[in-house]
C-alpha cells in the first residue's frame, strides 16, 4: 500500500485568505435578448446576502448588445455589471460562459455567485465549479 510520503512533490496546496473575497454576486442568464425574470430574483437573492454582510452586489451577464439590460441590473439594485460582450458569440456556450465566469471570479473574488437552475444554468455552473475547484449548491429554493 501507498504511503502518503510516497507521494511528496506530487501535489501541492493554497490557502486562501477569505478577507480577500468580497461582495456577492448574480449572474443575470439571457434569452432572446433579454434577461430572464428569474435572473432578477437570484439579483433580489444576493442584495439580501450582501445587505447581511454590509457589501456590494454585482451582475454578470455576457451576450451580445445587452448594454440596456446591464442598465435595468443597475436599476433593480446592483451596485456594478460587469458586461462581457464576446465577438463571434451568438449563442449560450457553457465552456465559453465558464471560462469567462472562472476568469471574472479569480480575478474579482467574489464571496459567493447566485445563479438560476434553469437549463442553462445546470449545464453552465457545474463546469464553472470544477474551474475553480470549489463547491456548488444547486437547486437552492431559498437562503
Amino acid at each position: 500500500m501507498a504511503e502518503l510520503s510516497d507521494y511528496k512533490g506530487f501535489w501541492s496546496y493554497a490557502v486562501a485568505e477569505l478577507s480577500d473575497y468580497k461582495g456577492f454576486w448574480s449572474y443575470a442568464e439571457v434569452k432572446e435578448g433579454k434577461i430572464t425574470p428569474v435572473s432578477y430574483e437570484a439579483l433580489g437573492q444576493a442584495k439580501k446576502l450582501a445587505s447581511e454582510k454590509g457589501t456590494e452586489i454585482w451582475s454578470v451577464v455576457i451576450g451580445k448588445g445587452l448594454s440596456k439590460q446591464a442598465q435595468e441590473l443597475i436599476k433593480r439594485g446592483a451596485n456594478r455589471v460587469i458586461y462581457a460582450e464576446v465577438s463571434g458569440l451568438t449563442a449560450f456556450t457553457d465552456q465559453i460562459y465558464a471560462q469567462i465566469l472562472a476568469d471574472l471570479v479569480e480575478q474579482h473574488k467574489p464571496e459567493g455567485l447566485i445563479g438560476v437552475a434553469s437549463f442553462y444554468g445546470k449545464a453552465l455552473f457545474p463546469r464553472l465549479a470544477a474551474k475553480l475547484n470549489t463547491a456548488l449548491a444547486s437547486d437552492v429554493t431559498g437562503l
